[in-house]
């Protein structure tokens, strides 16, 4: 699988099904707060830089690509928003914190 082709729905439902079986298992651990704003999307508490968020909870965003089903950060919403397009897995996460630090001053 490329990293920079698009994928099916089939082909994004198995991952998503990997991700899924792997915190079933106890082999990856879904954290309550954002690992990138540190936010908890299922509290009541306002959004530093996104305060009306279309959804809650957290998304396993893929930062080094599909390639890497189980490499994930969990980020809320807003902020997997934020990271589509920033970068293609090259930066470190350390990177990207303090990129969205500069970017939103916090």
């Amino acid at each position: 699988m490329e990293s920079d082709k698009m994928l099916d729905d089939n082909e994004l439902s198995t991952i998503r099904r990997k991700v899924h079986a792997a915190v079933e298992s106890g082999e990856l651990i879904k954290p309550k707060t954002c690992e990138l704003c540190g936010c908890d999307p299922l509290a009541e508490e306002v959004k530093i830089w996104n305060p009306k968020p279309k959804r809650v909870g957290l998304v396993a965003h893929h930062w080094k690509g599909y390639d890497h089903p189980l490499e994930v950060w969990w980020v809320c919403y807003p902020c997997n928003r934020w990271l589509i397009g920033q970068h293609n897995g090259k930066l470190t996460k350390a990177q990207t914190i303090e990129l969205f630090k500069n970017r939103y001053k916090i």
